[in-house]
């Protein structure tokens, strides 16, 4: 059979089909045994189980950052609401993202348990030269559309 015979094309045709057809097959095994379930959002699972009571909270200092709006935040700003915070940087590769997923998951906990008001989340970026008002906005949001993010001058942080 010579190289351009179109027995030889039709030969080749056929295997990409069945190496095509073996790796969606493989995929749907595998979406099937690793991937999530029906329904279940691609958030890492989290153990919501525990937590630790501080009998007296202690006051909050006076703060002035930037949020991801561009907007002024300040302690009074959070005054009202629960609001959980993080620290971290946008750039983080570990820890800043799964500690989101945790908020995130944790948001979901408290909205289906029957909460009147729901907590804020903050990411507060220890990391102002690169993690901009902007930056922040497109970080958080990637999140949740209500979390909050801020950061402001060094000496503030």
């Amino acid at each position: 059979m010579s190289a351009g015979s179109p027995r030889r094309g039709v030969v080749v045709g056929i295997a990409a089909l069945v190496a095509l057809a073996a790796a969606l097959a493989g995929l749907w095994v595998g979406m099937q045994r690793f991937g999530p379930g029906p329904g279940v959002a691609a958030v890492p699972p989290v153990a919501l189980q525990a937590g630790t009571s501080l009998p007296m909270p202690k006051p909050l200092g006076h703060f002035v950052l930037t949020d991801q709006d561009g907007r002024e935040l300040t302690e009074e700003s959070l005054l009202g609401r629960w609001t959980f915070a993080a620290i971290g940087y946008t750039t983080c590769p570990d820890i800043c993202p799964l500690t989101m997923a945790t908020f995130v998951a944790l948001n979901r906990e408290i909205g289906t348990s029957g909460a009147a008001e729901r907590p804020q989340f903050l990411f507060i970026s220890v990391d102002p030269q690169r993690d901009t008002p902007g930056r922040l906005a497109q970080y958080v949001r990637h999140f949740d559309p209500a979390f909050l993010g801020a950061t402001g001058e060094d000496k503030v942080l």
